[in-house]
């Protein structure tokens, strides 16, 4: 059979779908025609459409050793590279690719990539020169928008999502990321009209209504977010991350039609992201219903599916930077202050810290309740002005260099960091509820000695149950998918938080979840009197309190002060034993 009949055989067959044949007759052709370029492309399809990734990839690479030159051969690398999560072969692939073939719609696709993968300058450096290629390219300037919104500079990001608006008006993606932007910036007003604006835009897409659901979640106004989410439904039912989303709004009865759709999905879905949704949603659903069992055997299937995600994490690994915190940030260390000149010494900033689901919510809604204090939420200003600062990435060489410099170092942090409070806020106490920064309370200590650390704890067994029912966005928490991995965290986390409170007797207020609960009027007056504000009654009336929330305690801290999550690890512990520390 000439070549030219069997691409027509193999490209018909390949168009049906049928890899497996394909496959077979490609690699008894290569016995014949060894290491035809043409048919190795075949192949590197036939492998694709398989999904047997790895075979995909080494068929390429063969192709390329026969053709160097081939561009679909060098891009197709860098796309299952990029799939696979080997971010320096998939961007090696892409700038081979581009020596090859220069063109706009190849650069965008770099620039994506650079984008996912956090190479944030560079990704701009790419965009820049698809502006200079295009300069009226709509999509370019929406794509730097999302470059800014990725690295959470928002105000940037805004700029450029309004300009690809005014290039093209009717692309509802740049609406909906210029509505995250602001909401991002607590502007929740503004985000919902630009989220109505895109439903007019285009009232068919399904993640605007998601998106919009989440705004008013963030509210309180539970009413509005579940009539958002079930439209969202109404035009994806497969969604399982809009499930989510709708089972923290409400209560859930037995008798709940949404329950068994929900388990319907489940069983009928094999994508790996919605699986880890419907299970928390399912999860959440029988709790509320009293079926316990049930809530924790969802618990554990998609807690496993989200831990499966993150291959290279080692929980001794966090065990071995946390020791190394404590024996570097001593006594010594902490023990000298700077001075701030007369314009940053006004500034109090209020560290909220600790694990997370632990208080931290309820304790940044009490005291932004104050008229005097700005609540900032959970903001990495002080981790990007730490690694701007300091930029090693080697936890020991950091270390080093941090306990190694001048105070007019730790100097320049603080007010960089108090420069960017202020940039938020004319209010002179602002607090930050970045629960993570119990890491760096030896660096706080240091560069803003005025500050106020506010340490919230609880009874570790609620506060691992509590971890564990939750889904967490962001990427930072491998351990917390995991039984083991959370106890061990939890231990790492209490040894180091024991050395702060050793050496930094009065720089910390411990402030217990129970106690707060049990007895607020007492508790919050203690608050308030370390952070030198006096007495206001709404400080105990947070259900008042309308600023917006975006962490997991979204429902829960709309609520008046109360005690009904103390000890509700227990209606868990004959399902989930491995989870809890023996008291």
């Amino acid at each position: 059979m000439e070549l030219q009949n069997i691409y027509l055989e193999l490209d018909s067959l390949l168009k049906q779908k049928n890899f497996k044949t394909a496959k077979y007759k490609i690699i008894k052709y290569l016995e014949k025609f060894k290491n035809h370029s043409g048919l190795l492309e075949m192949l590197a399809i036939s492998h694709l459409g398989l999904n047997e990734i790895e075979s995909s990839i080494a068929t390429y690479l063969k192709l390329l050793s026969v053709n160097p030159k081939s561009i679909s051969a060098n891009l197709n690398l860098a796309r299952l590279y990029s799939a696979t999560n080997n971010i320096k072969e998939a961007d090696f692939y892409y700038l081979e690719t581009k020596k090859l073939d220069q063109n706009i719609i190849l650069e965008m696709e770099h620039g994506i990539f650079l984008t996912k993968n956090n190479l944030i300058n560079r990704a701009l450096k790419v965009f820049n020169h698809c502006l200079s290629l295009d300069p009226n390219n709509f999509l370019v300037y929406y794509e730097i928008g999302n470059v800014f919104l990725k690295d959470k500079k928002f105000i940037n990001a805004i700029n450029y999502f309004k300009q690809s608006i005014e290039k093209k008006n009717n692309f509802y993606k740049s609406y909906n990321n210029l509505a995250l932007a602001y909401n991002n910036l607590g502007k929740t007003k503004e985000a919902k009209e630009i989220f109505k604006k895109s439903i007019e835009v285009d009232p068919n897409i399904y993640l605007t209504y998601s998106n919009l659901g989440l705004v008013y979640q963030s509210e309180g106004n539970f009413e509005e977010a579940i009539k958002n989410f079930n439209k969202s439904l109404s035009l994806n039912l497969n969604d399982g991350e809009t499930h989510r989303y709708l089972s923290v709004s409400k209560k859930y009865l037995k008798d709940d039609p949404h329950i068994n759709q929900m388990i319907q999905l489940l069983k009928n879905t094999k994508d790996k992201n919605n699986r880890i949704s419907l299970n928390f949603a399912l999860s959440k659903a029988n709790e509320d219903i009293g079926e316990f069992g049930m809530s924790a055997q969802y618990l554990n299937e998609g807690n496993s599916l989200q831990r499966s995600k993150f291959k290279n994490f080692s929980i001794q690994e966090i065990e071995k930077q946390f020791n190394l915190l404590a024996k570097y940030f001593s006594y010594n260390f902490v023990s000298s202050n700077i001075e701030f000149t007369k314009k940053f010494a006004s500034y109090t900033p209020i560290f909220i810290l600790g694990l997370p689901r632990s208080g931290t919510t309820l304790t940044e809604q009490i005291l932004s309740s104050h008229s005097n204090v700005y609540g900032c939420g959970e903001i990495n200003d002080l981790t990007e002005e730490i690694n701007m600062v300091f930029p090693d990435t080697d936890t020991k060489k950091m270390l080093n260099s941090i306990i190694n410099s001048k105070d007019d170092r730790f100097k320049q942090l603080g007010e960089n960091y108090l420069t960017r409070l202020a940039q938020k806020t004319t209010k002179k106490y602002i607090t930050d509820k970045m629960p993570f920064n119990f890491k760096v309370i030896g660096i706080i200590k240091k560069s803003i000695p005025n500050a106020k650390i506010i340490h919230c704890f609880r009874n570790p067994n609620d506060n691992l149950l509590s971890i564990y029912k939750n889904f967490f966005n962001q990427d930072l928490m491998p351990w917390a998918y995991d039984k083991n991995e959370l106890r061990l965290y939890y231990n790492a986390y209490k040894k180091l938080m024991n050395h702060y409170k050793l050496i930094l007797k009065d720089y910390i207020f411990d402030l217990s979840y129970e106690e707060l609960t049990s007895n607020p009027q007492k508790t919050v007056e203690n608050l308030l009197n370390f952070c030198n504000l006096p007495w206001e009654d709404n400080c105990i009336n947070i259900e008042k309190n309308n600023r917006p929330i975006f962490t997991a305690s979204v429902s829960q801290a709309r609520n008046k002060i109360n005690t009904k999550s103390i000890e509700s690890w227990k209606k868990f512990q004959q399902y989930l034993p491995e989870l809890f520390i023996e008291n």
